[in-house]
């Protein structure tokens, strides 16, 4: 009677069919979950259980809906094995104390179903790699070739938890119940990543002649990458349950979160602040080609940057000439360093709940509960910072032959490429909601009750990234795009520049542009043919504000911060019916909407 032991194993093996238009392929899933248990009875009052869980999945074409094909989905596996012990220890009738200590090692891969495959989407003669990686037809939104990502990580948690409860303790003349908890993780995060071109393809018809199309490709330079986060977290909490009358009970509860995570990183800087110290040399005569190496920040490794694109690529760097801004940036005063992201939080969780009987007969109940919940920082965000940057590269494509439908030309306007990156904001805060509910239930009559539930939820500091190297703004009106070999802006007589107007689309000679006239600019957006198959596409407004480069040695640079907000708001409406031999019957219908950003 000292020794109990429990021995749990599953196989699970499912297979979902995806439909397409000719033809049923399957999404399969591996699955075993174990999960034994051994305890020990070691004294009256003390007992001892240690477990062992693992849950191991296989999910093979992950990914495939009915626009992805099969090639271009991934195999998914992942799980790892649990180890913990439990302590329970009831000192006494009143007192019990419960202490896990507990082991995870988990891991994850993402590896390309196909390696290697044509994907039928776009053809480069002279970039064959590009013909082996994943594709998005954008006309037809379906996606095609070998996926482009291979992905590896492992993560490690240690946890030690101990909880203290009081039963039936007293104090100030009522029956109090108190609880006291103590939580402790140390977490590991390392992961290995492969990230090769990804490609996004849009064709458009032409009256005049041939189609064409374009055809801009994403390239990550160096395409593998590796790094690690460490986080430490500890929670204090504390509970308690009192009746202050026979027909009300209330629990109050506070919870204190200290959360730290460690991550190599980049230097940050502020794009905003640069152009604005940029406009004000100027505004003070100091030359365009003075200031902007003074101000601006530059990409660490321009060189390094436009060899690998090239070595990815499959041709020699000569062949891979980067726009003349990125080029003079490798000679900027300011460039990025290596700086180490540490992150910081610490958070109070107020808790609160009230039930009260009115009648103090049972038959009619009235609650309401309050409190704030902290969710924590996965250890993959702090390492979007050392993910290495992306250049985008765009060819355009016409009418190709036989099995090829698309075939590209050489890159338009050369490469002309920028630095994309991604940065962590080093004020991130943990993203928490706040919730709120009031229900009230009644006896009908005997052995049937109805309740009402009003349920509301505020989503803040959800993690969202945003563009920091772009903006509106009204810089002043539009001059008109004319084709690269038709110089044509300027009017021979010398009267002014031919500019479109960006509310009424109208041409004017404007002598005077000027700073601004008041309105955020729209100059770009949507392409007209001009010229027939031989001809050119003007760019015209499309009734959406223009984006505006800040510093001219990036490209996107995104920004991850607590910029999402959710709002969920829920009515809940049940009744429960205990029939006759032990069964019962519980119906509900639930009114719910959830409003936030994206």
């Amino acid at each position: 009677d000292k020794l109990w032991y429990r021995l749990s194993h599953e196989y699970l093996k499912k297979e979902d069919p995806i439909n397409f238009v000719d033809r049923v392929e399957i999404m399969t899933q591996t699955q075993q979950i174990i999960a034994d248990q051994i305890t020990w009875q070691v004294s009256p009052r003390t007992k001892l259980a240690f477990q062992y869980q693992k849950d191991p999945i296989e999910t093979e074409n992950y990914g495939m809906d009915a626009s992805t094909e099969v090639e271009a989905t991934q195999t998914l596996e992942r799980g790892g094995p649990t180890y913990s012990v439990t302590w329970t220890a009831p000192y006494s009738s009143n007192l019990l104390v419960d202490t896990v200590v507990a082991y995870q090692n988990h891991k994850m891969d993402l590896t390309p179903t196909t390696e290697g495959l044509y994907n039928g989407c776009v053809y480069f003669p002279w970039f064959p790699m590009l013909n082996e990686t994943r594709c998005f037809y954008a006309n037809f939104s379906r996606v095609t070739g070998s996926h482009n990502e291979t992905v590896s990580d492992r993560r490690q948690r240690f946890t030690v938890k101990s909880q203290a409860t009081l039963f039936n303790g007293r104090l100030l003349g009522m029956p109090h119940r108190f609880k006291v908890g103590l939580e402790i993780e140390n977490e590991r995060y390392y992961r290995e990543l492969d990230r090769g071109p990804d490609i996004r393809f849009f064709s458009v018809y032409n009256p005049f002649g041939p189609d064409y199309g374009y055809a801009t490709v994403d390239i990550t330079a160096p395409r593998e990458s590796s790094g690690s986060a460490t986080g430490v977290s500890w929670s204090l909490y504390a509970e308690d349950q009192f009746r202050p009358a026979n027909n009300l009970t209330l629990t109050l509860g506070l919870r204190m979160d200290r959360e730290e995570i460690d991550s190599v990183g980049r230097m940050a800087f502020d794009p905003s602040a640069e152009a604005t110290d940029f406009y004000e040399m100027l505004d003070d005569g100091v030359p365009v080609y003075s200031a902007v190496p003074q101000v601006f920040t530059a990409y660490e490794d321009v060189a390094g940057f436009q060899n690998e694109l090239a070595q990815i690529l499959g041709i020699g760097t000569q062949d891979l000439p980067l726009g003349a801004t990125a080029q003079q940036s490798a000679f900027w005063q300011h460039s990025r360093r290596p700086d180490d992201v540490a992150l910081r939080n610490t958070n109070y969780s107020p808790r609160f709940s009230v039930a009260w009987d009115p009648g103090g007969d049972g038959k009619t109940k009235i609650a309401a509960t309050a409190g704030r919940y902290y969710d924590k920082i996965f250890l993959g965000v702090p390492l979007l910072e050392v993910e290495p940057p992306r250049g985008s590269i765009t060819w355009l494509a016409y009418v190709g032959w036989d099995d090829l439908p698309w075939y590209t030309w050489m890159p338009m306007e050369g490469v002309n490429t920028t630095v994309n990156t991604q940065v962590v904001d080093r004020d991130l805060s943990t993203p928490y909601q706040d919730e709120y509910s009031f229900s009230f239930e009644r006896m009908l009559w005997p052995e049937t009750s109805i309740k009402l539930t009003y349920i509301k939820r505020d989503y803040q500091d959800q993690l969202q990234d945003v563009d920091i190297n772009h903006r509106s703004g009204d810089e002043g009106r539009c001059v008109r795009a004319e084709f690269v070999t038709q110089p044509s802006v300027v009017r021979s007589d010398g009267e002014g520049q031919l500019v479109v107007d960006p509310h009424t689309f109208e041409e004017y000679v404007d002598t005077d542009p000027g700073p601004g006239d008041g309105r955020i600019d729209d100059c770009l957006g949507e392409f007209v043919r001009e010229g027939g198959s031989f001809g050119y596409d003007r760019p015209v407004p499309d009734g959406k504000p223009d984006m505006y480069v800040l510093n001219p040695g990036w490209g996107d640079i995104l920004l991850l911060g607590n910029f999402n907000t959710t709002e969920y708001e829920a009515f809940v409406l049940e009744l429960v019916r205990r029939q006759y031999r032990n069964w019962q019957m519980q119906a509900s219908y639930t009114w719910s909407e959830a409003v936030g950003q994206a």
